[in-house]
């Protein structure tokens, strides 16, 4: 009865882009993206970062003042 090969301890053959990072071309440019500068981002991403931003404080500030004395959690 034959045992099914197994992957353990066999590497797999290079990728295309190990095999490209191996040779002259040192670009460390993303494939498919054409410009990366953060401020032409669309109007939806600044409004999402603001929501998130909003709810961020709202969970921090909500009952900060709580509770009103020191309390230590581990028994001493």
């Amino acid at each position: 009865m034959a045992r099914p090969s197994s992957a353990r301890g066999k590497s797999p053959l290079p990728s295309k882009s190990q095999a490209t990072a191996k040779g002259k071309n040192t670009s460390y440019q993303s494939d498919g993206v054409e410009d990366n500068d953060v401020f032409l981002l669309p109007g939806t991403d600044y409004l999402v970062l603001l929501a998130l931003t909003i709810v961020g404080a709202a969970v921090r500030i909500f009952r900060i003042s709580q509770p009103t004395s020191v309390v230590f959690d581990e028994v001493q």
